[in-house]
């Protein structure tokens, strides 16, 4: 799976302002993200349109989440932006010689569904959290715990 660079600053917009309690105008979400006002207004106009954010025009306007952040996820954000990883239907209707019997069609169809899972657990509101404490919160949910030992994001390799 590869997130589009307008994916991942789709995401990245809703975050930051998930970090703020009041609006955000175009030119603050991009100077905290390292953008160009052009950048990030065409995400923003993006977002707006697919039900993510709401705008606020005038003097004083900007934007806000369109929903709590706990209920944004980044399922649903890549997915509105882009799609799945896999569907099964992209297999019919063409000249494949294993559209009959593929080997690979479960292994896609399992890592979507795992892809999916994944992404559709994780909020805007998690990512709104430090990073330590949103690793963290995800090694716990997400490892056995048997595996709680493993090493955290920023720790050297073994």
């Amino acid at each position: 799976m590869k997130v589009s660079a307008s994916e991942e600053l789709g995401v990245r917009c809703l975050t930051q302002l998930a970090r703020h309690a009041s609006k955000l105008t175009i030119s603050q979400i991009a100077r905290a993200e390292g953008l160009s006002d052009e950048n990030t207004a065409k995400v923003m106009s993006k977002l707006r349109t697919l039900g993510f954010v709401r705008s606020i025009r005038g003097k004083d306007g900007g934007y806000l989440l369109a929903r709590s952040a706990d209920r944004i996820t980044i399922a649903s954000v890549l997915e509105a932006l882009a799609g799945v990883v896999f569907q099964p239907e992209q297999c019919q209707g063409i000249e494949c010689i294993h559209s009959g019997e593929c080997s690979l069609r479960p292994v896609w169809t399992r890592l979507e569904a795992m892809v999916h899972g994944f992404l559709a657990s994780v909020t805007i509101a998690d990512l709104a959290q430090p990073e330590s404490v949103l690793d963290r919160d995800l090694r716990r949910r997400f490892l056995p715990s048997h595996h709680l030992t493993a090493p955290a994001l920023d720790a050297p390799p073994g």
